[in-house]
């Protein structure tokens, strides 16, 4: 439907009118109720894998501090991991997280009493090393055989289910966290009412807060569908105007820099031109290599980059910092390298990764306030500008180690 006709302003005006109200009466709900709060959004580790991987060890420990004895493992083990064969007893179960072997570090290891192995590598964000699901295949293979002959497993747990790029084997299992929460859902009449509020919380997480059942009525009734959903690509664009000028406000702020200091000869401030996931703006040193474009540019030199980890545009995702372009692990790093990374990481706002020897969080910019679009369209420039002056700071501090970093790319 076009959004043109005297006709169909009116409907539409009526549709959101409708809609102002149930929501209107859903806010208040909400404060009496507090159904939005989640205590793992609050604690801002809603897309931290050690944090998951420890609550998901937590539960499915027998001796947990849940109280429920082997409620969850036995459960997961039936309709997760599909053993059918009688299980030993799970009490005698143990769980660890973070557990070294020869060929890296397993985030969960399960091993029941009759010395069968399940091991759940986690996966939110970050992606896989090299070869890392076949190397912890091989070694859960080359443990010992159970007790009951039954097979250890190896699961791979990711939101959307997807299969490893680092390993083609079948006997790897593949699962959601759609599956997690159904796996949790369904053991719901068992639990006492205060982990019942938890659990809750860490299925709303993966899945959402429910819409509002009028809510849900009114846009579904076919007389309103079509304005209904006129309105949302009206918004869809909107968003993507906001978040077009917000990286080309830092992008100008960023060029502008460089021309007042007489650096624009030998660096450059550029974006990427989409605004989805890994949408980025920074700036880039000329010299490394002239006939890189666009996206290029970040994924081959060190940079001085914010970078979108998520496209739903929520400045908890949106990351400003020091990249390397390239997945380097921290015992390979060169000396520079590392001398750059322990100086970022003395401010304690800074995180690392194999990409980023030294990157902050927007959100942790401005006092841990979540961004989202529409914060973007009111204070955008003012976001903005506090982006373009974190990346000229830093640009300041490190241009000179990264053009010896650049020189000799990749190292």
């Amino acid at each position: 439907m076009d959004l043109t006709s005297n006709t169909q302003i009116e409907t539409a005006k009526e549709l959101i009118e409708k809609a102002g109200e149930i929501l209107c009466t859903q806010e208040k709900n909400d404060r009496k109720s507090g159904r939005r709060f989640n205590i793992f959004n609050a604690l801002g580790v809603e897309r931290s894998e050690h944090p998951h991987s420890r609550f998901l060890a937590c539960l499915l420990d027998p001796q947990g501090l849940h109280d429920q004895k082997d409620l969850f493992l036995r459960a997961f083990l039936r309709d997760v991991i599909c053993e059918q064969a009688d299980m030993p007893d799970l009490m005698q179960s143990e769980v660890r997280t973070e557990v070294p072997i020869w060929s890296g570090r397993l985030d969960v290891l399960i091993i029941l009493s009759d010395g069968q192995m399940v091991a759940l590598e986690n996966k939110v964000q970050a992606g896989e090393g090299e070869a890392q699901l076949e190397r912890y295949r091989k070694w859960l293979h080359s443990r010992p055989q159970s007790e009951s002959g039954r097979p250890h497993h190896l699961v791979f747990l990711t939101p959307e289910g997807r299969l490893p790029s680092s390993c083609s084997s079948p006997d790897i299992k593949c699962i959601s966290y759609t599956c997690i929460t159904d796996w949790l859902l369904q053991l719901k009449d068992e639990m006492p009412d205060p982990l019942k509020i938890i659990i809750d919380q860490y299925v709303n997480l993966w899945r959402g807060v429910p819409m509002n059942s009028e809510m849900h009525a009114l846009v579904s009734d076919s007389k309103n569908f079509d304005t209904a959903e006129s309105i949302s690509k009206a918004v869809e664009e909107v968003k993507a105007i906001a978040r077009g000028q917000f990286l080309n406000r830092i992008q100008q702020d960023l060029q502008n820099k460089l021309e007042a200091t007489h650096l624009s000869s030998a660096w450059e401030a550029i974006r990427t031109h989409h605004t989805d996931k890994f949408a980025g703006c920074g700036l880039l040193w000329k010299d490394r290599n002239p006939n890189l474009t666009g996206k290029d540019f970040f994924s081959q030199q060190f940079t001085l980059l914010c970078e979108l980890q998520d496209d739903s545009w929520e400045g908890k995702q949106l990351i400003v910092g020091v990249c390397r372009g390239a997945k380097v692990q921290k015992e390979s790093q060169v000396v520079l390298d590392k001398e750059i990374s322990q100086r970022l990481l003395s401010d304690q706002r800074f995180e690392q990764s194999p990409y980023w020897p030294g990157y902050v969080k927007l959100k942790d910019l401005i006092g841990g306030r979540t961004i989202g679009v529409k914060e973007l369209i009111i204070e955008g420039h003012q976001l903005s500008k506090l982006v373009a002056d974190e990346l000229w700071k830093l640009f300041e501090v490190y241009r000179k180690e990264l053009e010896d970093l650049n020189r000799n790319y990749p190292y």
